[in-house]
C-alpha cells in the first residue's frame, strides 16, 4: 500500500487552506493540501491532498487546525463530480419523450427524441418512435428520412423496412413500399436463421462453461472440506464458482469467509456486494460496497474501486 496517495477533500465550511499547509491530527501530520478551488457543481470548497492510509477512508468525516482556524472535511474518492455520460442523458430524453408522448403531446416527444439523438447518433429505439410519431402528425416524408437513417444504423433489423413500407405507402410510392416490404421479410428470414444458429453454439458453450465451473467447484469444496476450512483461495474460489452458477444466496458465506480470513481482500468485497445486489438486499450491498472501497482505495486496487464505486452510485440513484 502507498504510504501517502492523492486524495479528494470536501470541506464543509465556505474556505480553504493555504496550499502546501500540513494536515496534523493528534500532534501527527497525516497528509499536505496540494491544491483546491470552489466548485460550482458541488457548490463546495474542494482540495486535492495527499492523505496516509489510515485517514484515506472515502466517506469519513477529518477534522484538523491549520494556524488556529477549524476545518472539518469529507474524504472523497476522485473524480469529485461525475456528469452524466452523453447514453444516459439520451435515456432520460427518451424517457421524457414517451411520458409526454403518452400526453398526446407529440411535437414536445419529437423535440425531445430529436435532441436524445444528438446526444446518442446510434440510439435505434430514438428513431425508431421519432419516425412512428412523425408519421402520425402525417409528416411522412420526415419519417422516410428517419427510418433510412435507422436502416443505415442497423442494416439487419427488419422493423425500420417494414415502417419505410407502411410510410411509402402513405405517400402513394407503391412499388418502393412493395421493395422495403420484400427487403424486410428477406431480414426475418436471415435473423431466424442466425438466431438459431447462434442459440446453438450459445448453448454448447454455456454448457462448457457450466462443466468448467462444476469442477472447480467440487475441487475448492475438497479443499475445504479435507484440507484447510480457512483456505483463502478455497473460500473466495467456491463463492466464486457459485456466483459464476447465479447461486447468490449460496456464494454469500463463502465471500463473507474470505473477507474475515483476509480483512483487505477487494475482490472478495465486490462480489459479496454484487451478490447481495443481485438477491435485492440493496442496503446491505451498499454498505458491502461502502468498505470494501476503503479497502481498495487505502491498497490501490483500481479495478474493484471503480466498479464498486459505480455500482453503488447506481445503488444509490434508485
Amino acid at each position: 500500500t502507498v504510504p501517502k496517495a492523492i486524495i479528494g477533500l470536501e470541506f464543509s465550511d465556505n474556505d480553504l487552506p493555504a496550499f502546501d499547509s500540513e494536515i496534523i491530527i493528534n500532534n501527527k501530520k497525516v497528509g499536505i493540501i496540494k491544491s483546491g478551488t470552489f466548485s460550482p457543481n458541488l457548490q463546495k470548497f474542494i482540495a486535492l491532498a495527499y492523505l496516509t492510509k489510515e485517514y484515506r477512508k472515502p466517506g469519513e468525516v477529518i477534522e484538523f487546525a491549520i494556524e488556529e482556524k477549524h476545518y472539518k472535511a469529507i474524504v472523497k474518492l476522485l473524480p469529485f463530480y461525475h456528469p452524466p455520460t452523453p447514453q444516459e442523458i439520451a435515456k432520460k430524453l427518451y424517457d421524457k419523450a414517451l411520458e409526454v408522448f403518452a400526453e398526446n403531446k407529440e411535437e414536445d416527444a419529437v423535440n425531445l427524441l430529436q435532441q436524445a439523438i444528438t446526444e446518442k447518433p446510434d440510439f435505434t429505439d430514438a428513431y425508431e418512435s421519432l419516425g412512428v410519431i412523425l408519421s402520425r402528425l402525417e409528416k411522412y416524408h420526415q419519417a422516410i428520412e428517419v427510418m433510412t437513417k435507422l436502416a443505415e444504423i442497423a442494416p439487419e433489423e427488419p422493423m425500420a423496412r417494414t415502417n419505410l413500407s407502411v410510410f411509402y405507402m402513405k405517400i402513394g410510392n407503391k412499388e418502393e413500399a412493395e421493395a422495403q416490404m420484400a427487403k424486410a421479410n428477406a431480414l426475418r428470414f436471415t435473423q431466424s436463421m442466425k438466431e438459431g444458429q447462434a442459440k446453438k453454439a450459445l448453448e454448447a458453450k454455456k454448457q462448457e462453461e457450466l462443466a468448467a465451473i462444476k469442477e472447480r467447484l467440487e475441487m475448492f469444496k475438497e479443499v475445504l472440506e479435507t484440507e484447510d476450512p480457512d483456505d483463502l483461495i478455497a473460500n473466495y474460489g467456491l463463492g466464486k464458482s457459485y456466483f459464476d452458477l447465479q447461486l447468490y444466496h449460496e456464494s454469500i458465506p463463502f465471500f463473507q469467509k474470505a473477507i474475515e480470513i483476509k480483512k483487505d481482500y477487494s475482490m472478495a468485497y465486490l462480489f459479496l456486494g454484487k451478490s447481495l445486489e443481485f438477491i435485492n438486499e440493496k442496503d446491505k450491498a451498499k454498505d458491502v460496497f461502502k468498505n470494501g472501497i476503503i479497502v481498495a482505495s487505502q491498497k490501490g486496487d483500481l479495478m474493484p474501486l471503480k466498479e464498486m464505486e459505480r455500482r453503488k452510485l447506481e445503488l444509490e440513484k434508485k
